[in-house]
């Protein structure tokens, strides 16, 4: 995970598991390295609603509202908010005032994304959803602002619509799968990969199959093409640097009848003396 990260790759874990368990997951395998995410956040509110009851004239997310009121509340439930939080989080009660975890803290404030997709909450209609029913604006907010995202409870119409709205956003997309519900998403992601074990059907619709079928292959095969990619273009670099010169007096000779600066048989000896040793390298 720390090559992908230092060579702007960005992973993305979908499961159909409960949130906690992907959550779980992806801070074991390093997908999630924020020390509170989003759906800790959550839980944080909801022990601190539950600390001093849940006031039902006050949305669900209006956080600032929320504070407010906590912050009107005699001092001595203030006092004992602070020090459960103190014994929940095991910090102490001057620790915690000065981070503000005796408040409610807006979860839009964590940079990792932990979405159980049916049940995502739109900040535009203030209600519960499926994924299915974001729109392209939720999605852009969530990948402009969440480095790292775990989509819990995913299907595989889930796994198409994080396909269709990175390519909508200009990623390139590689897309892992070895089920045959797996088989549109791959084919509609920039590359497919999957692995030997998977269904004829499914290895038909990938573009990569991992003979290793392990994450690192992946990690090799990013490497290996930029690899390719930046030799490409020190090759053509070069070729346009040496051949241009020459092509340039051959040019003049013939649109401007100017002497010819060089003939076929110099040519032949400046490729071969001084292009060979540089284009072997």
């Amino acid at each position: 995970m720390d090559l992908c990260r230092q060579g702007d790759v960005r992973v993305i874990l979908t499961t159909p598991e409960n949130a906690e368990h992907g959550l779980g997951l992806a801070r074991k395998v390093g997908i999630v390295t924020e020390e509170n995410t989003d759906l800790d956040l959550m839980e944080h509110n909801e022990i601190i609603r539950n600390l001093v009851g849940t006031d039902n004239a006050i949305g669900e997310h209006n956080y600032a509202e929320e504070n407010r009121r906590l912050e009107s509340l005699p001092q001595e439930q203030q006092d004992h908010v602070a020090h459960a939080m103190s014994d929940y989080l095991t910090m102490p009660v001057e620790e915690i005032i000065a981070k503000g975890y005796n408040k409610l803290i807006d979860p839009d404030h964590s940079t990792a994304a932990i979405v159980t997709a049916d049940r995502v909450y739109n900040e535009r209609t203030k209600q519960y959803g499926d994924l299915e029913d974001m729109d392209s604006e939720w999605w852009e907010r969530m990948f402009r602002n969440k480095p790292e995202v775990v989509i819990a409870r995913c299907r595989p119409i889930h796994r198409q619509l994080v396909c269709i709205n990175l390519q909508r956003l200009d990623y390139t997309v590689a897309l892992t799968g070895m089920g045959p519900e797996d088989a549109i998403a791959l084919q509609d992601a920039d590359i497919g990969i999957t692995t030997p074990e998977a269904s004829t059907m499914v290895q038909s619709a990938a573009d990569v199959i991992l003979t290793g079928g392990h994450f690192t292959g992946i990690v090799e095969l990013i490497k290996e093409g930029r690899l390719v990619y930046e030799n490409l273009k020190k090759t053509t670099a070069f070729l346009t640097v040496s051949n241009v010169p020459q092509m340039m007096g051959i040019f003049a000779h013939v649109w401007l009848q100017l002497p010819l600066p060089i003939n076929a048989t110099l040519i032949l000896l400046v490729d071969l003396v001084t292009n060979m040793i540089p284009s072997i390298a």
